[in-house]
């Protein structure tokens, strides 16, 4: 058993958010290891020995796992091949590392934020939204499909107010370095004229809720530091905030509803994270609509323009303090 806490962390080298809770450990004295995905398994290393006695798990060049007193899954990020590495081979090597990996953080004794069982569970929207609404959530009426004749049915439905946006992952990659997000986009009349090509990859139909903001709700082990998005103020956020220019959108600290709150913290605990970034809309009725949780979301900015300390909480969590 470690006097001291020992912090492994998951992630990449160009994740700043991870910079910005290793500076809090730093700054707190907490020890730490830090394993970069995209160098495994071509540059990084792995080793698992198990035998009747005992399980050693090392990562890179001295990090070992089962000393970990928590561990923080973070990102995973694919290596590029070197130039000798077929594309087949390449594939191979990328999928026995990553469950080489994962395989080990499972049989890891520490705590974890948050378990890659979970992680990779609530990541598949259905999912969220299946849950949700069994907890008591509103969510938007929804489609999910790739039959061209049942996206023109939701078109109908909604009355020609329908959103589009991804099943699972929100990125596309079009070439060597080249990846476009993927945003909420509202569905046209004339859209419906090329719709038979929704039958390439499924989707999420929803209706479009009218918005009084955008709430970003971030959790950290039961507490939540709640942001209202003012969406509306800019025409090209008003579907996806996301989408904006602007670097001054206005953001403001907000207080959920008590139920509300009881149902992320519900819902959080269904879906076993330790942390997440909940979307919901807040309607010009004060009513609250639940969209999706990102079990790693971002939330750097809002440390930034709301001082909200999001960062030291997980560093507290990792340390074992909070």
């Amino acid at each position: 058993m470690r006097d001291k806490p020992m912090v492994v962390i998951i992630s990449t080298s160009v994740d700043t958010a991870t910079d910005a809770v290793i500076r809090e450990l730093d700054g707190a004295g907490i020890d730490h290891f830090r394993f970069n995905t995209e160098e495994y398994p071509y540059k990084g290393r792995l080793t698992n020995r198990i035998n009747d006695e005992e399980q050693r798990v090392r990562l890179g060049p001295g990090g070992p796992l089962n000393h970990a007193t928590s561990i923080w899954f973070r990102r995973l990020r694919t290596p590029h091949p070197p130039e000798e590495v077929a594309s087949g081979i390449h594939e191979y090597c990328i999928n026995e590392a990553r469950a080489a990996l994962v395989g080990s953080l499972l049989g890891s004794d520490g705590r974890v934020m948050s378990n890659p069982h979970a992680i990779w569970r609530a990541e598949h929207k259905c999912e969220q939204l299946i849950v949700a609404k069994k907890i008591g959530f509103t969510i938007p009426p929804t489609t999910i499909t790739n039959d061209p004749e049942e996206v023109r049915q939701a078109f109908a439905r909604s009355n020609g107010r329908l959103v589009v946006k991804p099943v699972r992952r929100g990125y596309v990659c079009l070439g060597e370095g080249d990846e476009r997000a993927v945003f909420t986009s509202r569905v046209r009349e004339e859209d419906l004229e090329r719709v038979d090509s929704a039958q390439l990859a499924p989707a999420i139909y929803q209706n479009l809720v009218e918005k009084a903001c955008d709430v970003r709700v971030t959790y950290v082990d039961g507490n939540l530091f709640t942001a209202e998005i003012d969406s509306q103020s800019d025409p090209e956020a008003l579907i996806d905030w996301r989408r904006t220019r602007d670097p001054n959108l206005a953001h403001r600290v907000a207080t959920l509803p008590e139920s509300v709150s009881r149902m992320i913290i519900e819902l959080m605990a269904r879906l076993d994270l330790r942390f997440g970034a909940i979307d919901l809309i807040k309607t010009p009725e004060s009513n609250y609509k639940f969209l999706e949780v990102n079990p790693n979301g971002q939330w750097l900015w809002l440390d930034d323009q709301l001082g909200f300390g999001i960062s030291r909480k997980i560093a507290d969590w990792l340390a074992g303090s909070s």
